[in-house]
This record gives structure tokens, sequence and C-alpha cells, in this order.
């Protein structure tokens, strides 16, 4: 199934990109991947700057997200090229009992980086999975 990234957008979870289990406490390593693809990528103006990240049990986890602004390395907050695969993936303590992962996209608001026109972003292929690490 395509997901269509809703403009202007809270954290949203990719279709099919979600797991619930029962684990044991220790660690979990998640990891999601997906493909990013703008409507159009021959349209004569900037795409929205997209965010990815993992979010477990109702909390997304600043380190696995993707898009987020460092001054020295992009122009602009988000991803925003015709058609890009990204992953993010980590190992995370989990005290155990029923879990949630989840793989998450969001646009940006207008003032960090997106455009003032719609630009439609879909994700294709995706994958998420966990694996409980035990000793």
């Amino acid at each position: 199934y395509v997901h269509e990234i809703l403009p202007i957008s809270g954290w949203d979870v990719v279709t099919d990109g979600s797991l619930s289990f029962t684990s044991g406490p220790g660690l979990l390593w998640v990891h999601g991947s997906l493909q990013l693809q703008v409507a159009d990528p021959e349209l004569p103006f900037d795409t929205p700057g997209v965010m990815v990240a993992l979010r477990i049990n109702g909390t997304v986890i600043p380190e696995t997200v993707i898009g987020g602004l460092e001054e020295h390395n992009d122009p602009k907050c988000g991803l925003s090229y015709g058609s890009q695969p990204v992953a993010t993936s980590v190992v995370w303590p989990t005290p155990g009992g029923q879990t949630t992962v989840e793989l998450v996209v969001r646009t940006l608001p207008l003032e960090q980086g997106s455009v003032d026109v719609a630009v439609p972003v879909y994700v294709f292929e995706r994958e998420i999975f966990a694996l409980e690490m035990r000793k």
C-alpha cells in the first residue's frame, strides 16, 4: 500500500509500519526503512521537508530522527529530494511487557523549511523489525 505523508502534519504512523508484541526486560534492536517519493519530481518548486523516526511505546526516539536540521550540513530542515531510501535504527532498553514500535513520518511547518505549496510525498516500500537482545 502507498502511504501519503500529509502536508504540515504531526508524527504519523506509516501504513504497515508498526509492531506490537510482548517482550522480556532488556534491550530491543529496532530498525525501520522506507522509500520516499515526491508526487512529481519535475515540479518547479521545492518539496516539503520530511522527517522520519522510530516511536517506541508512544515516544519518538530523538536519536532516530532523520531530516533534522544540522546547520553546517543541511541547507534546510527535512529530507526534500525527489526519491530516496531512508533507514534508521536504535538499540533501546525496555522494561518488558507489551511493547509497540512504529515507523513514523511528518512534514515540517512552513517556518522550518517546508514550502507554501502542498506537494504530496508518498512512502512506497517500507519495513520495520524488532529483535529482542538476550544474554
